[in-house]
């Protein structure tokens, strides 16, 4: 515990985001994470770096669900 309180706080930002998004690639590398159930590790990290970073962009779709089916019709003439 104390050489925790002896790391700069810069080291202590950076380690948090590594290590979030080392936990956020394999989570995303595991089969259930995409419908296809593969994913490349680039693909992978890419987006977990997006999702830590609040950009959300992504280059695999993981659902195949399309939110617009869940809406009633006239809502979907307004989202369209």
């Amino acid at each position: 515990m104390k050489a925790f309180r002896k790391m700069h706080p810069g080291t202590i930002l950076l380690s948090s985001y590594l290590v979030t998004i080392g936990v956020g690639t394999f989570l995303l590398l595991l089969p259930a994470s995409t419908v296809s159930g593969t994913i490349s590790f680039i693909d992978a990290i890419f987006t977990a770096t997006s999702a830590v970073c609040v950009t959300g962009l992504i280059v695999v779709d993981g659902c195949d669900d399309d939110f617009s089916d869940h809406l009633s019709d006239d809502r979907k003439a307004s989202v369209i």
